[in-house]
């Protein structure tokens, strides 16, 4: 189907804009543009394309979604964790993929038609772009993966699991997992980079794999445990009390 008419407010018209706008951009009959692989465009989240735009763009289609729920919902943090607040897509070989984070599915969509051609489904949300590259899209999960499909199909290639254990936790009114994959993908050179976990108590996991066979080229998951005092309203004790009751539930096979 072309569109989802939820008959949602400003929220929802503004990310349903993010979408067209790219579309806009990467579709006018007037250009051959180019493609658009990964959030910011690169590696170096430059935002910065070597394309040249026609003076005249012309909107082709719209599409609507639900509206965005920010993972980090406290009304502090808004405007500073915005990474999952709009749709993000990217475009490659006349193909635009899109997350989504209440559906839990990556989707790719004919940039001619706005027809939808394929989704693949995770086992959480999918908050964070996903990247293009040779032929395949990788993208993160809360489940705490990281998944490579076929750009033309959404056939699974492979995909990898950035997390020391099966817990799940209560996330956003979501069973995810307790290191949920939000360090969003890179790639660069043949390696794709991604992230696993939140809060340093309980390590973090920053992956480098190779981008054609998932291989692990290295990682790092010693630095990210360092023991650091967190910017939130609780003492040093009640910090370290809460690392040994996760030490304690892994002890216990929680």
């Amino acid at each position: 189907m072309n569109t989802m008419n939820l008959g949602h407010t400003t929220t929802l018209t503004h990310c349903c804009r993010i979408i067209a706008l790219a579309i806009t951009f990467g579709l006018s009959p007037h250009a051959s543009a180019g493609d658009w692989p990964m959030w910011r465009y690169d590696a170096g989240r430059t935002a910065a394309s070597p394309e040249i735009l026609p003076d005249n763009l012309q909107l082709l289609w719209t599409r609507e979604g639900t509206p965005r729920v920010q993972a980090w919902d406290d009304p502090l943090n808004l405007d500073l964790m915005s990474y999952d607040r709009l749709f993000e897509p990217i475009v490659m070989d006349g193909r635009m993929f899109v997350g989504h984070s209440d559906s839990d599915k990556l989707s790719a969509i004919d940039v001619g038609t706005g027809k939808e051609l394929w989704s693949v489904y995770a086992d959480a949300p999918v908050r964070l772009p996903p990247v293009g590259w040779n032929g395949s899209v990788y993208f993160t999960s809360d489940d705490g993966r990281l998944y490579c499909v076929d750009a033309a199909t959404g056939a699974t290639r492979w995909q990898f699991a950035g997390v020391p254990g099966p817990r799940k936790v209560v996330g956003n009114m979501r069973l995810i997992s307790a290191w949920p994959a939000r360090g969003g993908v890179v790639i660069r050179e043949g390696k794709v980079y991604f992230t696993s976990s939140i809060w340093p108590f309980m390590g973090v996991f920053i992956y480098a794999l190779d981008a054609e066979t998932g291989a692990v080229e290295w990682v790092n998951d010693s630095a990210g445990s360092t023991y650091i005092k967190q910017p939130l309203s609780v003492s040093e004790e009640q910090s370290q009390l809460a690392s040994r009751v996760l030490a304690a539930g892994d002890a216990q096979g929680f």
